[in-house]
């Protein structure tokens, strides 16, 4: 038991038959048969994605934020209420390092000055008022945390999250990231990733956990065992031998893993205010409304401008619609988390084509929804 508590818009092929494309390559006369047979259709990605993100404005959140007054939280999925951290909102909290003197969100010195909604603005500590705020982005909740420095000096200031997770009924849940599985504790100074995941199993996906980073401000990452690292409030160092995650255990302390991420806010002068966020949930973070919509139409000229060669359906194998569209979009800002999903080293280019061109989530736009760079 617990002692606390993520282009063309000239012309994109849809792939609306992907799943019977020929395994082997195609001449360029057969080929014109075929789409003189089966012309493709024609879509306007602009379009699309402004539709998208219209809908997604209406769409419910995929997480449910449950927090406690003090402003720690827990985590569950909406269609089913299955836990993405542990159900005790006590056991993830906050830390902030503030020139050296640590203070947390659960009893440890950062107390509640006022609390409107879902943001919570603590008592001043050595100079500086931090403000913690909390949001559902679409299947992501965004932890952002403010620093704001009141003192007549400047202020170095950090901040770190101790994530509890649990997925689904298992408290030991294996971790992953950049293409290798977790159940020892491992840290990574700074992370080479932005996304690293939570598994109900280490060979069960059916309830995932999605964290992600914002590479700027993130120093390092930790995938730890919780009753080790929960007792430090800020300097934890992995320890390869100990393992979080028992085969055959579901429950503290042989299986009980926690995630440290650990954010720099720099060093801010007197009157300096600063913010830095961390994500976790279901996916990548998403916003809507017009702003989401400019963005993505950006993007989308961004990628225009990458195409150099006009390519037949027909002429594609899965493997090679994969590489294509990954040549095509990898780094493009929001898209990179969904491509990393595709194209880790468990996943052949196939597997990857189909996670691409068969997704629902609107946040990977008409590439998930069914067309090809070409």
């Amino acid at each position: 038991m617990k002692v606390c508590a993520k282009a063309q818009s000239v012309s994109l092929l849809v792939l609306c038959a992907l799943l019977g494309a020929h395994s082997g390559s195609v001449s360029v006369a057969q080929a014109r048969s075929k789409t003189e047979e089966f012309p493709p259709i024609q879509v306007d990605l602009e379009e699309a994605v402004a539709s998208a993100a219209m809908q997604s404005s209406s769409a419910q959140p995929g997480v449910i934020l449950v927090p406690n007054d003090r402003g720690q939280f827990t985590l569950r999925r909406a269609s089913d209420s299955k836990w993405l951290l542990y159900p005790n909102a006590g056991t993830t909290y906050l830390s902030v390092n503030v020139d050296g003197s640590i203070y947390t969100n659960d009893g440890g010195g950062l107390t509640v000055a006022n609390r409107t909604g879902n943001v919570w603005v603590y008592n001043t500590v050595n100079g500086v008022r931090i403000t913690q705020t909390l949001v559902v982005e679409g299947n992501a909740l965004k932890c952002e945390v403010q620093a704001a420095n009141v003192s007549g000096g400047s202020r170095s200031v950090q901040a770190r999250y101790l994530f509890d997770t649990q997925v689904d009924d298992n408290d030991g849940a294996p971790l992953y990231a950049a293409g290798n599985h977790y159940t020892y504790e491992a840290q990574f100074v700074p992370p080479a990733f932005t996304e690293w995941r939570s598994w109900r199993r280490p060979n069960d996906q059916s309830v995932i956990g999605v964290g992600t980073l914002e590479r700027s401000v993130t120093t390092k990452v930790v995938f730890g065992w919780w009753p080790q690292a929960v007792g430090a409030t800020w300097s934890y160092t992995a320890d390869p031998s100990q393992r979080f995650y028992t085969p055959g255990y579901t429950t503290s302390s042989a299986s009980d893993s926690c995630v440290l991420v650990y954010l720099n806010l720099g060093t801010l002068g007197s009157g300096a205010s600063r913010s830095a966020c961390t994500w976790y949930g279901l996916g990548s973070p998403t916003s809507s409304g017009p702003s989401r919509v400019a963005g993505l139409t950006q993007e989308v000229r961004e990628l225009r401008s990458l195409a150099t060669h006009r390519l037949l359906v027909d002429q594609l194998t899965l493997a090679q619609i994969a590489a294509y569209v990954y040549k095509g979009i990898k780094g493009k800002g929001p898209f990179e988390s969904h491509l990393a999903l595709a194209f880790d080293s468990t996943k052949t280019a196939a597997e990857a084509a189909h996670i691409l061109l068969k997704g629902t989530e609107w946040t990977s736009g008409a590439i998930a929804g069914g067309t090809v760079l070409v």
